[in-house]
């Protein structure tokens, strides 16, 4: 299982073939989320809100460019290449995008469904209460700040 860029990447050179996508055998799975350290919301809860808050925003200006084709993608990718470790502008044409929630949300439901692969494989030894792990402070936080996205 590969993720961008690296899915292109390897078609460019010959030596990747997509077989499926993650989303097409499971539907709704998260393939990007945002983790914030504990210590790091203890020792500074104003910072850890406006980062999340930020991240927020870039998901929707990465939404509105590679998902809805707004038109601004020409913009973005110069500050892709700059800011990221993918240095070739033309690789953002051809990659695929990841899902993304321009509200942040994330389906908890899904979580444990994952959750239940890793304990059956053994990748995880316990289960976690998703909704314990879960805070949804900060992105109520970031929507109060960026109202909700309504498309």
């Amino acid at each position: 299982m590969l993720a961008e860029p690296f899915v292109s990447a390897g078609k460019a050179r010959g030596v990747v073939a997509p077989v499926v996508r993650l989303t097409e055998v499971f539907p709704g799975v998260i393939l990007q989320a945002m983790l914030l350290s504990p210590v790091f919301a203890r020792e500074q809860p104003e910072a850890a809100r406006r980062f999340v808050t930020a991240h927020l925003r870039g998901q929707r200006d990465y939404y509105r460019a590679f998902i809805q084709n707004d038109g601004s993608r020409d913009a973005l990718v110069p500050i892709l290449t700059k800011y990221t470790n993918i240095k070739d502008p033309d690789l953002y044409g051809r990659m695929g995008t990841h899902g993304v929630d321009p509200n942040g949300a994330i389906d908890l439901a899904v979580l444990d469904e994952l959750q239940g692969y890793y304990l059956r494989y053994g990748t995880q030894q316990q289960r976690v209460d998703s909704a314990r792990a879960m805070d949804p402070s900060y992105i109520d936080y970031a929507l109060q700040r960026l109202g909700r996205w309504a498309p």
